[in-house]
C-alpha cells in the first residue's frame, strides 16, 4: 500500500474517532428518553441518515482518488486498471448507501407501520 493510501486511510480513520468523541461529550438533555415505539423509530432514522451521510462521503473521497489515479497514471495499464477498481468499489459504496437508506422504508411499507419520514436535522 502506499504511503498516500496510509495518509489517507489515517485521516479518514482519525476524523471518524474525533466524531464519535464529540458525540460521546454531549450530555442527555432532561426527558430525552425512548418511552414509546415512535422515539424508538426517530432514534433509528437518525443513525440511519447519519450513516447514508457518511457512507456517501466516502464514496465521494473514493470518487477523487480514482480521478486522481487516471490522472498519474500516465499510460501505465497496470495504474489504470485499479483506478477503475477504485471507482467500481466507489460506486458499489453509493448503491449499498442507497439500499441502506431505502430498506427501513420499505419494512415499513411492507409491514404496514406507516413510512412518514422523521426530520434529522434544521
Amino acid at each position: 500500500m502506499t504511503t498516500a493510501m496510509k495518509k489517507i486511510r489515517t485521516a479518514l480513520t482519525l476524523g471518524m474517532l474525533s466524531v464519535a468523541m464529540l458525540a460521546a461529550a454531549q450530555d442527555e438533555p432532561p426527558g430525552a428518553r425512548i418511552t414509546s415505539w415512535d422515539d424508538f423509530r426517530e432514534v433509528v432514522d437518525v443513525v440511519i441518515s447519519w450513516i447514508f451521510s457518511i457512507l456517501i462521503l466516502i464514496a465521494v473521497i473514493f470518487v477523487f482518488v480514482a480521478a486522481f489515479r487516471y490522472l498519474t497514471a500516465q499510460g501505465d495499464p497496470e495504474k489504470v486498471k485499479k483506478a477503475n477498481h477504485t471507482l467500481l468499489y466507489a460506486a458499489i459504496a453509493i448503491a449499498v448507501a442507497l439500499l441502506a437508506w431505502s430498506v427501513p422504508y420499505l419494512v415499513a411499507a411492507i409491514l404496514d407501520i406507516g413510512t412518514d419520514p422523521i426530520d434529522s436535522g434544521p
